[in-house]
Order: C-alpha cells, then sequence, then structure tokens
C-alpha cells in the first residue's frame, strides 16, 4: 500500500516536471509575473508606502503625465504641493536643472509615453474607488509598478521566442529566470519602477525581436516597426541610441545584413521609417517647446562625458557600482561567447565590440558611478544580451558534472543578489560610496539594527541668512596644546573621551546656530560603535548632541578620511560651549587630527 502511494506520488512529480518542462518559458514568465506582483504589493500596497515608486530620477520621468492632465504648469510649480501633500515637506521640483534657456525636466519623456495606458487606468480606477485624481495618489504609483513589471516580462516574452527556435524550452526558462532574479533588474522593476531601466530593457529585447523578425521578413511593416521601437529606445534613454550596433551580431550573417539594408534604402522604405522615427523623437523637442519655447536643449547643463578618462575597471568590477560584483550572473553568462563563437564567430565578435562600446560610453560619463541606487544601473537596459549568452552557456555544456555545477553556481549567485536587494529595500546597503571594507562588514545582513547604518548622511544646507562666528581656540585639549592640524591623537581606550572643548566667546539673548564640524579620522578595523561626537552645552547642560560613526565615510580602512558632523539648533538663550568627543566600545585604536570646527548664527 505504502508502495503504491509513493509511487503515484512519483508518477504525479514526473508528470507535472513534464507538463511544465514542455512549456516551462510560458509557466516561467507567468511564475515570475505572480512574485513581482506579490513582491510589489507586499512592498507598496498601502498608501503610505506606495509614494515611493516616484521619487528620485523617477520622479522626473513620470512628471510629463500628471502634467499633461492635470495642471498644465510647465514651470513644475504645482510639485512643491505634491511634495506637501504626500512627503509632508517643503521642497520643489528637484528633478529640473538649469540650461542657457532656463529651467527643464532633465530627463525623457519615453517613461511616462509607455506608462500611459497604466496610468489612464489608475486614473479611471481613482475615480470610481475615490482616490484623489492629482496623478500621485495610490492607485497612480501603483500603476508605475504594474506597467514596469508587464513591459520587462513582455520583452522577454518576445526574446524568448527568437532564442526557442534555437534553444530548449528549460534553456530559455533557466536563463530567464536567472538575468530577471539574478541581477538588479528585479529591483529596477520591483523598487525603483519610476527609473527608465526596466522599460529600457524591455525596449532593447523588443528592438532584438523586431530585427531578428525584420531580418527575415524584409517588409515595409517590418521596417517601420523598428524604426518605432528604435525611437522609443532614445526617448526612454538617448545613450541607448548604441543598439543600433547590436544588428552586427542580431543578424545570422554579413550577407543577410547586407540584403536587410541594401532592402531599406533601394525600396525607399528609408522616407516613411525616418518619419516615424522623427515622428517619435520630436515629443521630446515638443515638450522642451513647452517648458522654454525652444525646441532643443541639453537638459542635462553642465554634466557630460569624460572620454579621454573613462572608468572602465570601476564599471565593471569596483565594489562602489560594479557591474559583475553587483549582477554576478552576467559574469557567468560571459562564458557563453565560448559557444557562441564556435558556431557564429561574426556574432561572437560583435558582442565583444558592441559591448565594450557600451561599457567605454558608460564608463565615461562625469559620475561614472551613477550612484543613488543599486548596482551599475546604466547596463541594467542591455540584460537582454546577457539572456542570450545565458542560452548559449546552457545549451553549450555537455558534461553533466558541469552542467549540475554551473545550474548550482547560478543559484546561489541568484540567491545572493535577492538577499543584496531586500538589503537595498531595507536600508542596509548604502546608496553611494560603497567600498570593499563595507561590502563585508554587511555581507548578508538583514537585520533591522544594520539599517541605514552605512548611508551617507543628509545634512542640512547652511542657510544664506548666517554670519560666521569667530574662531575659537581650545579651552582644554588632549593634544596638550600642540597644534591640532599636524598632531596625531591616539585614542585606544573604552568609553567617552573628549579631544577638545570650544568655548562661545560673548553672551547673548538668543542664538540659533549652525555647526559644523570636520575631523580626520583613522582607524584599523571597522566597529559599528566608533564614533566621534559634539555636545552642545547651555548652562552646563547638554542641549544637543550629534554623532557620526567613523564607518560612515566612503574611504578605506588604516587611512585618514573625514568624519563631518553638521546640524542647526533652535533658539538657544546661553550657550556655553561645544565639546568635540571620541566614543569607542571596541578597545581598538582611532587616530585623530584636524579637528576644524566652524560655527554660524542664524539670523531671523
Amino acid at each position: 500500500m505504502r508502495t503504491s502511494i509513493i509511487g503515484r506520488v512519483v508518477e504525479w512529480i514526473e508528470g507535472f516536471a513534464a507538463a511544465f518542462s514542455a512549456k516551462a518559458v510560458r509557466n516561467t514568465l507567468l511564475i515570475l509575473f505572480a512574485v513581482s506582483l506579490f513582491s510589489s504589493f507586499k512592498e507598496f500596497g498601502k498608501p503610505e508606502k506606495s509614494r515611493y515608486l516616484i521619487l528620485g530620477d523617477g520622479a522626473g520621468y513620470y512628471a510629463y503625465l500628471p502634467n499633461i492632465f492635470f495642471y498644465q504648469d510647465w514651470t513644475f510649480s504645482y510639485f512643491s504641493e505634491v511634495e506637501k501633500k504626500y512627503w509632508n515637506r517643503e521642497g520643489s521640483a528637484y528633478f529640473l536643472n538649469g540650461t542657457e534657456h532656463g529651467m527643464v525636466d532633465k530627463y525623457f519623456c519615453g517613461v511616462a509615453v509607455l506608462l500611459l495606458p497604466f496610468y489612464l487606468i489608475a486614473w479611471l480606477l481613482s475615480a470610481l474607488f475615490g482616490y484623489d485624481c492629482d496623478g500621485y495618489s495610490h492607485l497612480f504609483c501603483l500603476s508605475v509598478s504594474i506597467g514596469a513589471i508587464t513591459y520587462v516580462l513582455l520583452g522577454m516574452h518576445l526574446l524568448s521566442r527568437i532564442l526557442l527556435k534555437r534553444f530548449s524550452q528549460l534553456s530559455v526558462a533557466a536563463a530567464i529566470a536567472a538575468i530577471y532574479l539574478g541581477t538588479n533588474l528585479f529591483y529596477y522593476t520591483i523598487v525603483r519602477a519610476s527609473y527608465s531601466h526596466a522599460y529600457s530593457f524591455a525596449a532593447i529585447c523588443v528592438f532584438i525581436y523586431l530585427v531578428h523578425k525584420s531580418i527575415k521578413e524584409k517588409t515595409l511593416a517590418s521596417y517601420l516597426l523598428v524604426s518605432l521601437c528604435f525611437g522609443i529606445i532614445l526617448l526612454l534613454r538617448p545613450a541607448n541610441g548604441l543598439v543600433i550596433f547590436s544588428v552586427f551580431g542580431v543578424a545570422p550573417n554579413i550577407q543577410e545584413l547586407r540584403q536587410w539594408v541594401g532592402k531599406f534604402f533601394s525600396n525607399f522604405y528609408v522616407i516613411p521609417a525616418i518619419i516615424l522615427f522623427a515622428s517619435v523623437v520630436f515629443l521630446q523637442s515638443y515638450f522642451y517647446h513647452l517648458q522654454q519655447g525652444v525646441w532643443w536643449v541639453f537638459a542635462y547643463g553642465n554634466e557630460g562625458f569624460n572620454f579621454a578618462n573613462p572608468e572602465i575597471l570601476n564599471v565593471l568590477w569596483s565594489y562602489r557600482a560594479g557591474f559583475f560584483i553587483w549582477s554576478p550572473v552576467t559574469f557567468v553568462a560571459l562564458f557563453g561567447i565560448i559557444f557562441l563563437y564556435k558556431k557564429f564567430p561574426i556574432r561572437a565578435i560583435s558582442f565583444v565590440g558592441f559591448f565594450l562600446l557600451v561599457v567605454f560610453i558608460t564608463s565615461s560619463w562625469w559620475a561614472w558611478h551613477y550612484e543613488g541606487t543599486y548596482g551599475m544601473r546604466p547596463l541594467v537596459d542591455y540584460l537582454g544580451y546577457f539572456v542570450v549568452l545565458l542560452c548559449f552557456l546552457f545549451d553549450g555544456i555537455k558534461s553533466r558534472l558541469i552542467k549540475v555545477g554551473n545550474l548550482i553556481v547560478v543559484i546561489l549567485l541568484v540567491m545572493l543578489v535577492q538577499v543584496q536587494t531586500l538589503q537595498q529595500i531595507r536600508v542596509v546597503l548604502p546608496w553611494s560610496n560603497m567600498t570593499k571594507e563595507k561590502y563585508w562588514y554587511i555581507f548578508l545582513e538583514t537585520q533591522p539594527k544594520f539599517a541605514f547604518f552605512l548611508a551617507d548622511p543628509d545634512y542640512p544646507s547652511l542657510p544664506k541668512n548666517s554670519v560666521s562666528i569667530e574662531k575659537f581656540k581650545a579651552e582644554n585639549s588632549l593634544f596638550e596644546n600642540q597644534n591640532q592640524d599636524s598632531l596625531a591623537f591616539e585614542y585606544n581606550g573604552l568609553g567617552n573621551t573628549p579631544l577638545m572643548s570650544f568655548p562661545f566667546q560673548y553672551a547673548v539673548d538668543s542664538l540659533k546656530l549652525y555647526l559644523d564640524l570636520n575631523v580626520e579620522v583613522k582607524i584599523e578595523k571597522f566597529y559599528r560603535d566608533q564614533n566621534i561626537e559634539v555636545k552642545l552645552f547651555e548652562n552646563g547642560v547638554i542641549v544637543r548632541n550629534e554623532l557620526m560613526s567613523v564607518m560612515r565615510p566612503h574611504y578605506k580602512t588604516s587611512e585618514w578620511q573625514y568624519v563631518r558632523i553638521a546640524f542647526m539648533t533652535d533658539k538657544i538663550s546661553s550657550p556655553d560651549s561645544a565639546v568635540v568627543s571620541v566614543m569607542n566600545t571596541e578597545k581598538e585604536k582611532v587616530e585623530v587630527k584636524s579637528i576644524h570646527f566652524s560655527v554660524y548664527e542664524i539670523l531671523d
């Protein structure tokens, strides 16, 4: 009886596996869609959380939609009310950038164009269910997430239609799942859904599909679809126009590529294709004209490329934002080039050249790290090509042992990236200035106590209505009256030890202060409870204290690094002094030098 039950269970499992593998790609895409929706609604399902779906760069990409349908204010002055309503803070449209023609939204309108159908559905549902119809209420925010998920998986679906002509269902399904879950594409689809990267990834996948299809068909309709898709890619992110060079790797051979290009020009297909392409790109010109009355501006102002000094190694391998560090499955996928070269050497060489070109352009941007989020985000857009490489790798490995070993490595890397995605969501990973030491200090840590711990501090700016107070002299110091700019103080005890006291030189009835401390610190190891502290005294009583972990700076151990503390006070009637201290709960050496302390009075 027991044998019979076990046999039936085994038969059911085998039958299920056979049914799943027969349509593995479709089933995988459905599972990924369900997992994505669950993850999005779990994280952003409540109104107080969904607002986080539209912020940072994403606020600029998205802003075209509410402006067109609700505000019609191309100075974006309405955004201060949005900030106050949904974030309870004073602010303006931070996505605007100064140009020679005035302030413009620095981000292109492609994301807004693709989100339009989801936006209209959110508008209808908001009206039906009593949400504010202002473009930023709960359902509008959720529509951004649903839109990103839909486009990403649609792009993968179309890409898989090409791949299934050459590879097995299981190889394609495994490659899709590995790239989606084992890179930061998942993060930019679920968490940063209003950024351009998920949509650019989808558009490039569609571009690969359409070019492949057009090379086979060579019809006017196929050329027009390629032109339309290429225009949308530029409208999402102009730098991604580099995908035009990938057609050398998409085409089966040089001869077919020549025939495809030749027919494009000889049959005058080029004229309607250019008209369609120009019509799409014109949308951005139109929006510039609405904002500043000119048809084109360079919206990034003084930002630009430094082609003489590309940071190629940092873009690929740095702990700060390296592509292979934060999306390690892509490095495994690179071995697929070996099998691609064996079958299609021209395609393999074309891909290597195309990828190096993309990396060169990406690494030449003035801020090569593109910080503010997670990993090397511009390269997320090109992950569709790595799906192809993984298929060649999975299909090309013939040894059963190596195949199993490769699969185990990929699964482990997917698990690692999912943990790091959770770390990013919980703000355990800092948004900027990651180092090797920080990476390993919080490796696999997801506990709440690590949240915000390595994040760069957000200091208040020095108010314009402020005046500098005279320089203070040390009242007492562990430097023993030596020049604090040249002598390093070594402290390896426990507890809280004062370094220097700055007495206030005059009494006032009421004083509002801005205090700014810069200290050079050197440590040998990272520990959580090593801090520099500033205490402010009034009538001998502590009225304010601020501290900063010496881990926070973005430099390394065993090197001098600046620790900064800056804060504003409420009005203080009789400030006595400010004391700078070292706090240390680990008996490890802390070296301190160059204490610079500035105090400003904020005038009414």
